[in-house]
């Protein structure tokens, strides 16, 4: 099972999908949490 170079492109592969679905996953953790902390401000129930 010598196929180093295969693997090698694989891995990049994988590590860029990994890093763009984390990016994704964050941003859209990030836009979730700035709209309801926008929307808790009025009633003021989200201070601690």
């Amino acid at each position: 099972m010598n196929v180093d170079k295969g693997n090698n492109t694989l891995n990049y592969i994988f590590g860029a999908f990994i890093l763009l679905s984390a990016v994704k996953i964050s941003s859209d953790l990030f836009l979730r949490y700035k709209k309801s902390k926008e929307t808790a401000k009025g009633c003021g129930c989200g201070k601690k």
